[in-house]
């Protein structure tokens, strides 16, 4: 961030003017008296000017130290008790317009104190709430290789496969269960995706039946049999470690939502300074974004949706290629530009308190 430049103290220091008429004497004893008011007013801000010049001049967006922190503080308390005192004290008529520029003028140095002190104090903390980002980061790329591993290598189909697939068309097993090796989606008997047996197991129900199975001991051979619960069995290990793998993905993500959430979470407990709060926002924004996205593939992997889930990743992962960059690049742009907007009209304002107290002093003089 680059700042147009540094504010330096502008207290004015008026001189009086000098003889004239009786009742040019009224009113140049009127200004006289103002501006020695005025004078008082701001003398402790002028004894003060080095180290208040100095306070800004040290200012840094990153890294103040507790003494340049101090600074600011003394720097802002200075300029805001002489704010206080002039803005106390009525102009004459003459002086009306001077007066009015010199207290915007002060107000102005004021607000730019208070908000520099805002920023030395403000930026530690949005280094600390953001700090867990880069970590989150790195977990979430590791689970994924994790999550990758989980999976098992795709099965060959082998003759014996094929020759069980055989016997469960032949059987009519599709009629009732599922199972994705076979492409059935029966639902009379139970999905054998999630049922989880062994081939044993698989083998006597077959035999025996029972639950509403018929028995198929005289239909099918007993290798037969074997034959279908082995391939069966298979086909349930190789779904499980299917889902295994797509559990471990959606865990990958629901936990980086949750570490999100967590910055989103600190940082909504901040209080950014005017200058920094368009890129706050926009931080905000591109955070929330990534975690409603990170949520939705995780729901989408827990139900077994992996169209909607990778569409989900690569809208995360443009979200935050982009983060931090046109948006947040723009509001920052915009904020620095004011606040150098601001920096000039104190500048143009101190020049005018000097022309217009030069041509009162050659009007009453």
């Amino acid at each position: 961030m680059k700042f147009a430049g540094v504010l330096a103290v502008a207290a004015v220091i008026l001189a009086g003017c000098g003889g004239g008429s009786s009742h040019a004497n009224q009113r140049r004893d009127a200004i006289n008296t103002y501006f020695d008011r005025l004078d008082r007013a701001q003398r402790s801000l002028v004894s003060s000017a080095g180290e208040i010049d100095s306070a800004f001049h040290n200012f840094q967006l990153n890294g103040n130290s507790a003494k340049e922190l101090h600074e600011l503080a003394f720097a802002r308390e200075r300029v805001g008790a002489a704010l206080q005192r002039v803005r106390a004290i009525d102009a004459p008529p003459e002086a009306r317009h001077l007066r009015a520029d010199l207290v915007r003028m002060l107000t102005l140095e004021h607000a730019a104190a208070d908000e520099l002190l805002r920023i030395a104090v403000y930026e530690p903390q949005l280094t600390r709430a953001l700090a867990p980002l880069s970590p989150a980061g790195k977990t979430l790329a590791t689970d994924i290789r994790q999550a990758a591993k989980t999976q098992t290598p795709a099965v060959a189909v082998s003759a014996a496969d094929k020759a069980a697939g055989a016997i469960w068309g032949k059987a009519g097993c599709g009629g009732c269960h599922t199972l994705a090796a076979t492409g059935s989606a029966g639902t009379t008997g139970p999905n054998l995706d999630v049922l989880r047996l062994s081939a044993a197991e698989i083998a006597a129900q077959v035999r025996t039946g029972g639950g509403g199975m018929p028995s198929f001991a005289k239909s099918l051979a007993p290798a037969q049999i074997s034959s279908l619960a082995s391939f069966v069995s298979t086909a349930e290990s190789h779904d499980a470690a299917n889902s295994a793998v797509l559990d471990a993905y959606a865990s990958a993500f629901n936990r980086y939502r949750d570490s999100l959430d967590g910055v989103l979470k600190a940082l909504d407990r901040l209080n950014a300074p005017p200058l920094l709060q368009p890129s706050r926002e926009a931080e905000l924004s591109t955070l929330r974004r990534a975690s409603t996205l990170s949520g939705s593939v995780g729901a989408a992997l827990t139900r077994r949706d992996v169209v909607a889930a990778n569409r989900g990743i690569r809208q995360l992962f443009a979200s935050a290629a982009s983060a931090g960059q046109a948006s947040t690049q723009r509001a920052v742009v915009a904020a620095v530009r004011a606040y150098n907007g601001r920096l000039r009209l104190i500048s143009t304002l101190t020049a005018n308190v000097a022309r217009e107290r030069q041509r009162l002093v050659q009007q009453f003089g």
